[in-house]
């Protein structure tokens, strides 16, 4: 949780909806749109093409 926590330091938040959807936001940004090292530093995306190919 310490990355997610980086996320959502430098914002203040008047509801809980607000930090929910930050929060989803940094997960699918950081689940599905940079690459991962365990992945060969590819894309997911990428990884699940040549997987499936």
């Amino acid at each position: 949780m310490g990355a997610q926590r980086e996320a959502l330091t430098p914002h203040l938040f008047n509801a809980l909806s607000q930090i929910h959807g930050l929060s989803w936001a940094w997960m699918k940004s950081y689940n599905k749109e940079r690459p991962h090292e365990s992945q060969g530093n590819i894309l997911p995306s990428e990884f699940k093409r040549r997987l499936v190919a």
